[in-house]
């Protein structure tokens, strides 16, 4: 015969711990979000639902570390926009005051004198 066991125990393989240290790890892993709770399970080699065990266990241990907040980042963004607005409004200020005034210099050279001729000037 046979080397079964008797009934009611299985082949089973050992048991396998986790230090907190790990846990902690896995789960700030987890919340950061680069990699779903499936592909980390993957890599790690443990099962998704130690690692859903994991976060509920530590949830009640340690403060989340937040999402980050997408509200704070428009607004950020809206006053990056705002400011860039108004440097943009500035600069179009300027160059048209520019413009105004290299018509005026060359209008004050020339004195009558033909645009196509000013062309051909020297500037002593």
């Amino acid at each position: 015969m046979g080397t079964s066991k008797p009934d009611g125990q299985k082949n089973r393989t050992k048991r396998q711990y986790y230090s907190p240290e790990l846990k902690i790890k896995v789960v700030r892993e987890l919340e950061r979000g680069q990699m779903t709770c499936a592909q980390l399970a993957l890599v790690l080699g443990v099962t998704r639902s130690n690692l859903y065990r994991w976060r509920r266990e530590l949830a009640i241990d340690t403060p989340r570390i937040p999402p980050p907040d997408h509200r704070k980042m428009h607004v950020t963004a809206r006053g990056e926009v705002q400011r860039l607005k108004r440097a943009l409004a500035q600069a179009i200020e300027e160059r048209d005051i520019l413009k105004k005034a290299a018509m005026y210099f060359v209008l004050e050279l020339s004195q009558g004198t033909p645009l196509y001729e000013l062309s051909n000037r020297r500037v002593r």
